[in-house]
């Protein structure tokens, strides 16, 4: 059921902006040249103009996290990559990404008491080996007897069997622990190239032999760490490793 609009006051059109309805009196028109006002919309449903009151708009809280889209949260920036790992071989210059290279100097006196522990015990053998060989070559020469020889090949070849297993043994050791008793002693230490770790038992043997071999050709490869960037002789650069100071 509808009902009529609410009569507005004799002889003034019809306000426009809301007024006159059910008995309220028709505000006057704006005089010439005032902005023309706009219409309010009506709170709660009701439409403008009928004496309901408009609400003031309240500011909405934030919406807690967790709530509406996901909050992006800033990632850690990545930490800084030691240059040359991976995939490159160290640092040229005085350091490794895993310490400071060992100077020639220290490498030396570790290498003097490894060979001192290696080579004792199978010399005085070969000395002796040898000494009889060349005893009965001498006397077989003099009076032309037959001299069995066979005890002084015997000290030689038991010399350097030893040899062999006393470098075995210790490049085991090296490569396990990277420290033989002569860097032990003097605070160094040998590292796989790459991870800073140790070699392992089969590299640390196989750099022993290439060390003792290379060491053989006028020194060469025992001289190489003086002028190489990494401080390598060329056992290192074979089974990839290198040798630091002590931290």
């Amino acid at each position: 059921m509808s009902y009529p609009p609410p009569p507005g006051q004799p002889g003034q059109p019809p306000n426009p902006y809301g007024g006159g309805g059910y008995g309220q009196p028709t505000p006057p028109p704006p005089p010439p040249g005032a902005p023309t006002p706009q219409p309010q919309p009506g709170g709660f449903g009701a439409p403008a103009g009928y004496g309901y009151p408009q609400p003031t708009p309240q500011p909405q809280p934030a919406a807690p996290a967790g709530y509406g889209f996901p909050q992006q949260q800033s990632m850690p920036p990545a930490p800084p990559q030691p240059a040359g790992v991976p995939g490159a071989p160290g640092v040229p210059g005085p350091s490794s990404p895993f310490g400071a290279y060992a100077g020639w100097g220290a490498r030396l006196g570790a290498y003097i008491i490894d060979s001192l522990i290696v080579g004792v015990i199978p010399g005085v053998l070969y000395i002796i080996g040898a000494s009889k060989l060349v005893s009965a070559v001498l006397k077989n020469t003099k009076d032309g007897t037959q001299i069995n020889v066979g005890s002084a090949i015997t000290f030689m070849v038991i010399g350097i069997v030893v040899l062999l297993a006393l470098l075995l043994l210790l490049g085991w050791r090296e490569g396990v622990t990277g420290r033989s008793p002569g860097k032990a002693a003097l605070h160094i230490r040998v590292v796989n190239l790459y991870d800073g770790g140790p070699s392992g038992g089969g590299l640390g043997m196989g750099r022993w032999l290439c060390r003792y071999t290379f060491n053989g050709i006028l020194l060469l490869g025992f001289l190489w760490p003086l002028w190489d960037e990494q401080k390598q002789s060329w056992a290192d650069k074979i089974c990839n490793t290198i040798v630091l100071k002590d931290a």
